[in-house]
């Protein structure tokens, strides 16, 4: 699978299963650390999955393109809002 193309089946997503130990480490599995590019000394941000039914990990230089591509997007439709929403200024008539 390609790691540019989302998967439409949930067994496409599933590396298998890990055992936390007991300092509370994991091993990803070698299939996700070589589909995801990840490297040792890499940084990974982990969240909280909203329903809480469990974790979500980014690395942290995708998590970093992804909210700066957002940023400027929201810069970019804040501008193009306020462009179509500013009044024009009065032209003085003769």
């Amino acid at each position: 699978m390609n790691k540019n193309t989302p998967s439409s089946n949930w067994s496409d997503c599933l590396y298998g299963i890990a055992t936390m130990g007991e300092r509370g480490q994991l091993v990803i599995p070698i299939e996700a650390r070589k589909e995801m590019g990840l490297n040792p000394g890499e940084k990974i941000i982990i969240l909280k999955h909203p329903s809480e039914a469990g974790l979500v990990l980014f690395k942290a230089d995708t998590m970093r393109e992804f909210m700066t591509a957002m940023l400027e997007k929201l810069d970019h439709s804040e501008a193009q809002t306020s462009a179509s929403t500013d009044p024009k200024p009065e032209e003085d008539t003769p």
